[in-house]
């Protein structure tokens, strides 16, 4: 095989592993979406079981499981955001490798100036900080109502006084079954 036989086989498979990464990239991202869409149905649908509840107790059990469930779920955002960096270093130096092989100074396919270096000012972007709040402030307020639950239930001997009636319980899980019927289109 002749030099620039091998070269042109680099660039190719440069050029597959640039658009492998960000492929992938795309997909952690669709991944994410989706599990958020899900969650925060699913913690709205939960919310409203719990406070359907008429003991306290188990309410406040519920609501507890739910806020552990929650600082899973931030863990997992998390996580995914690591994933999502490594492919786009994966990416970023695929395509600096290109472009030294075709002699070009700026990148060659990737777009803009995304940069997962922690020293970087766009590493915490727009996307990172609303995905990042969201999950968070979710765990925070699980665990405030887990707090109040538990609160509550030491207060009353009786347990109740803090649920919807039928009707609005009902309301509440007509709007949850289509939120969960949007996120499946």
């Amino acid at each position: 095989m002749n030099e620039i036989d091998r070269r042109a086989e680099q660039i190719a498979y440069l050029q597959h592993c640039v658009s492998e990464n960000l492929n992938h990239a795309r997909h952690v991202e669709n991944e994410r979406l989706t599990f958020t869409s899900i969650y925060i149905a699913m913690v709205i649908g939960a919310v409203a079981v719990v406070f359907g509840l008429e003991n306290n107790v188990i309410a406040a059990i519920v609501a507890g499981l739910l806020a552990a469930f929650g600082l899973v779920s931030a863990k997992l955002n998390e996580r995914w955001q690591g994933v999502f960096d490594d492919h786009m270093k994966k990416a970023a130096a695929c395509d600096t490798r290109w472009c030294t092989l075709i002699g070009q100074e700026e990148p060659c396919y990737l777009y803009g100036n995304y940069s997962p270096d922690k020293h970087h000012k766009i590493h915490e972007g727009r996307t990172r900080k609303i995905f990042k709040a969201l999950y968070w402030s979710t765990f925070a307020a699980l665990a405030l109502l887990t707090a109040y639950l538990i609160w509550k239930a030491t207060q009353s001997t009786t347990g109740g006084g803090f649920y919807f009636t039928e009707e609005v319980v009902s309301n509440l899980e007509e709007a949850i079954g289509r939120i969960v019927e949007e996120t499946k289109k």
